[in-house]
């Protein structure tokens, strides 16, 4: 392995070499079981945070005088909170380039009171009790990547490497992955963990073994990328405990990272009177670093996580989540009062993040994110309940040419008119969303292919009938064509995505026969223009 220690930067392209490796199918339904299990995560969005620790955020929290370096001092306290925060930035800063991983620039671009409001909204707690009544010791959820933050963070200083603060942020991340599969109540999750306390290898094997074949590591690596966290934060989660099969350019980072997690786990271990001779020996093979050096660093990294480690020992006397919960909303009524909002401000301004988080802001449908959160909805209860659903894929025939002939302007008008007359047509029940460009998707619960086809008839002869008209009052005439797909008990697509690709493959035959037309799967029935 090429020694790190002769590039003194951490170039990092992103997560491209994490092992995506399509898990193996369930004998159920033919979906893939570690899918179901990332859903789970994808759907539960909770990161749970030591009680102690969310105990100080809604006390600091709850200050007037609270400055923003109170506020990141108290996520940089937490990897749970360290991501809300970074997630909460992130989409403020929708359409920017990534930038640095730094806990202090995301509440820089959010101010105190949004920076404020996101760490009491995103305070989350449980009881996290193992079979025998007894609660899993705080100490075996956070204080790995708390202690292997502050190692890596020396290990870097060692080396001279340019971006140790990135990496140490994305250390102390590592273990998003464990704390999400707690979050989202894995059954018996809190006692594998606690029989492989000292043992991340075992850890995951057990959990590879029991969530088929996901494991923590794999699991903070996905959520990062769901979460469009920076690349470095995906890197980690991966390959903090193995770099077996890791790209050429995220050795570097894999390496510091798994030697920073071995200190922790020699710092945390009460059975270890001295370091392993094996974290001597790959620190020098992989990072060039002497015996001396890495006595040093874990001596240092001792001295400085013994009071994170004391806080996660403290116990919370009648804090109980819903204790916790009920404070954190008063909290943020009281940040509400002081800024002279009402509560019904506050919540008005959150459906109206909402609202801008999944709407187009040129059609007023819903957008591509919200599309694929209902189509996995809707799909997900057609199959419990055994009942059919079907997906249209609506295009703008020759929309090129209209932009062409008419300009930008008229085309954007003749998208909003589509819009218009989809909302206008389409059942209540409906989810339409712009899917890209001129494409529009139509999500139909409970309805079956002839329905379907009939109201992606009747939409495709209102749009060739209707009366359109430029901005300059030119006549515009435009026609779409539609593919149509249905799951049913006679088509049991596996997945959602399934469903969508049959839809499109529908929508491309009928522009293929001329447009203006609807074609449905199976092709059974198919119309064109009289």
């Amino acid at each position: 392995m090429t020694p790190i220690h002769e590039d003194r930067s951490l170039r990092v392209k992103g997560p491209a070499g994490i092992d995506d490796t399509p898990p193996q199918e369930g004998p159920e339904s033919g979906v893939p079981l570690t899918d179901r299990f990332l859903q789970r995560l994808f759907d539960s969005d909770r990161l749970l945070s030591p009680i102690p620790l969310v105990r100080q955020v809604i006390v600091r929290c709850g200050q007037p005088n609270v400055s923003l370096v109170d506020l990141i001092d108290l996520a940089n306290c937490d990897p749970s909170l360290s991501a809300a925060l970074l997630r909460t930035g992130r989409e403020r800063r929708a359409g920017q380039s990534e930038g640095a991983l730094s806990i202090q620039r995301a509440a820089n671009s959010l101010g105190i009171e949004r920076t404020r409001t996101a760490l009491l909204g995103r305070c989350e707690v449980d009881r996290l009790t193992l079979s025998d009544g007894r609660e899993l010791p705080a100490q075996a959820v956070w204080g790995t990547s708390s202690v292997a933050a502050i190692a890596a963070r020396l290990v870097c200083s060692e080396l001279g490497i340019d971006g140790g603060p990135d990496l140490a942020s994305a250390v102390f991340m590592q273990d998003i992955g464990l704390i999400a599969m707690l979050g989202a109540g894995f059954k018996g999750y809190p006692d594998l963990i606690a029989k492989h306390a000292h043992d991340p290898a075992a850890l995951c094997s057990a959990e590879r073994q029991r969530y088929a074949g996901l494991d923590h590591g794999r699991a903070g690596a996905e959520l990062a990328r769901h979460w469009r966290l920076p690349g470095l934060v995906a890197i980690v989660c991966q390959h903090h405990h193995d770099i077996r099969g890791v790209a050429a350019e995220q050795r570097g980072p894999s390496c510091i990272a798994n030697v920073a997690n071995q200190i922790a786990q020699f710092i945390l271990s009460a059975n270890e009177p001295r370091p392993p001779r094996q974290l001597f020996a790959i620190a020098a093979d992989w990072l060039r670093l002497s015996h001396d050096v890495v006595q040093k660093i874990v001596t240092a990294t001792a001295r400085a996580s013994a009071r994170r480690l004391n806080d996660l020992a403290k116990s919370a006397p009648d804090a109980s989540p819903a204790t916790v919960y009920r404070d954190a909303r008063q909290a943020l009524l009281q940040v509400a009062d002081r800024a002279n909002d009402t509560h019904e401000q506050l919540v008005t301004r959150h459906q109206h993040v909402e609202t801008s988080s999944t709407q187009d802001p040129l059609t007023g449908l819903q957008n591509r994110r919200a599309f694929t959160r209902g189509l996995t909805r809707a799909f997900r209860q057609a199959e419990t309940d055994g009942r059919p659903m079907s997906l249209i894929m609506v295009d703008c025939d020759h929309f090129k040419r209209i932009n062409d002939s008419h300009g930008h302007v008229t085309g954007d008008q003749v998208l909003r008119t589509l819009a218009s007359l989809l909302v206008r047509a389409c059942p209540e029940q409906a989810t339409i969303a712009r899917f890209g460009g001129e494409e529009i998707a139509i999500i139909l619960p409970d309805c079956d292919a002839a329905n379907a086809f009939a109201l992606a008839e009747t939409l495709r002869r209102a749009v060739e009938s209707g009366s359109f008209h430029s901005a300059e009052g030119q006549p515009i005439a435009f026609t779409i064509s539609l593919g149509v797909a249905t799951r049913s008990h006679t088509t049991p697509f596996s997945v959602a995505r399934d469903l969508i690709h049959a839809a499109d493959a529908c929508l491309y035959t009928a522009k293929d026969r001329g447009r203006n037309q609807t074609v449905a799967t199976p092709d059974t029935t198919a119309s064109s223009a009289a």
